[in-house]
């Protein structure tokens, strides 16, 4: 079938029913309801939900997909509400689920749910904090069922916390948000800086703030009285990060900037590391133990290592997956790099006794769609699908990591967002804004 959609303008795609109604485009829209509801079980609030959102994300129009259902099923959808009022009384009516496994029994919990995709959790001084583009949630994490602290905006661009937790940082358009950490387990606003631009990427320690909007990156410090004042600003910056030690600028050549704390300043300590130039860009940063690792979305892996004269250089590369195939998730640890693949493949880059460090022999897809989440703790790791499901993985005794089991609900297989550990308990958010909590069974 070969459809023509060059008449289509960006104002006016299909809210005039009666001009869609014979075109080829509506023709394929019908078959696509017809093939999708024909294996959705009418009963399933949540299958049908899901279907009417991935409608509505296609073809950008609210109304569209509700004539269809007038028009082409009167009779099993006399009535259909917005996906997100359905995923609420979905979840108000059933928020307990336990599963069997051949490794024990896990149940899970729906604590709470956000109106939109989970992005981050974070677990400080004892409380559990959930963020997603219009929330963020301070919750104790022994009781999640209450609630410390919420703050709302209209959109919430990026969050950041200190690593100690002390400080919460977020963007909303043109402004920057700076809340810090009270007695009473609450945050409080402490400042607020305004830009002419939207502001981009954002990066916090426990001392420094750094920030970017258009073409330019903001290094603020912060003061004797707990305010960040502006000390630096760079120009021509794609990719950055910083540590309490160490900023690690990535410009748009590619070249790789690396500035170190002196005093009460950074200084750039080495010059810029040349790479060579290619289509896909640095889309991942972690520096860890003298470590710089970087990845791009082609599968392609640098390693940096710091010297003895406190120099940087290249030290290994590995290319894990070619295209289509592509990085969807990064993680990094001290001694490890996690990737986690859009075909559900699982990668795992290990330091050596001898400071080297090597691809493990992990083949097996346990995941049967891309992976976007990956979270590890000590020698357990987390890795969660598109699919709804998370794995979890052991270290053995031989340093490798073997597959432990999978938790999975099969009446909501919402794509997962976010991971967290504390102890035996896991953390998850999905694409949906539910918040599930499993735990080992007793």
């Amino acid at each position: 079938m070969s459809l023509k959609i060059e008449s289509l303008s960006p104002s006016n795609q299909f809210i005039k029913t009666e001009a869609a109604q014979d075109s080829p485009l509506t023709r394929l829209f019908i078959e696509l309801l017809r093939t999708t509801f024909s294996y959705v079980d009418k009963r399933d609030i949540g299958a049908l939900s899901c279907s009417c959102k991935t409608l509505y994300r296609v073809t950008h129009a609210p109304d569209f997909w509700k004539l269809l259902f007038k028009r082409d099923f009167p009779c099993n959808f006399p009535f259909v509400a917005e996906p997100t009022s359905l995923w609420k009384v979905l979840y108000q009516k059933r928020n307990h689920f336990e599963i069997q496994t051949k490794k024990g029994n896990f149940k899970t919990e729906t604590a709470r749910n956000h109106v939109y995709s989970i992005k981050k959790i974070h677990c400080f001084n004892d409380n559990l904090i959930t963020s997603s583009s219009t929330q963020i949630c301070v919750s104790p994490a022994n009781s999640l069922s209450t609630l410390i602290q919420e703050v709302g905006c209209s959109e919430i661009g990026t969050c950041f916390f200190s690593p100690k937790g002390s400080t919460l940082v977020w963007s909303s358009e043109k402004t920057l948000n700076i809340y810090t950490l009270a007695t009473d387990g609450k945050y409080y606003s402490k400042q607020r800086l305004n830009s002419e631009t939207p502001m981009g990427q954002l990066q916090i320690s426990e001392d420094y703030l750094l920030y970017s909007c258009a073409s330019q990156t903001h290094l603020l410090q912060k003061n004797g009285e707990g305010f960040f004042e502006e000390i630096r600003m760079f120009k021509g910056v794609f990719k950055s990060l910083i540590s309490e030690n160490h900023l690690f600028l990535i410009t748009c050549e590619e070249t790789i900037q690396i500035w170190k704390k002196e005093e009460k300043n950074f200084e750039c300590i080495q010059p810029p590391i040349q790479r060579e130039k290619t289509k896909a860009r640095t889309a991942w940063m972690s520096f860890q133990n003298d470590h710089l690792f970087c990845g791009k979305v082609d599968g392609a892996i640098h390693i940096f290592k710091k010297n003895a004269e406190g120099i940087f250089a290249e030290y290994q590369s590995f290319k894990v997956c070619q295209l289509p195939n592509m990085i969807t998730a990064f993680h990094a640890d001290e001694t490890t790099i996690y990737c986690g693949l859009q075909l559900g493949r699982l990668v795992i880059i290990k330091k050596q006794v001898d400071g080297v460090f090597v691809e493990l022999a992990i083949s097996e897809h346990f995941h049967k769609q891309k992976i976007n989440a990956i979270e590890s703790k000590e020698d357990c790791l987390l890795v969660g699908s598109t699919d709804g499901s998370v794995s979890i993985w052991k270290q053995s005794s031989s340093r490798n990591f073997e597959w432990f089991q999978m938790l999975y609900d099969p009446d909501h297989k919402i794509s997962v967002t976010a991971l967290k550990m504390d102890g035996e308990r896991f953390f998850v958010g999905h694409d949906d804004g539910s918040f599930k909590i499993w735990t080992p069974s007793k």
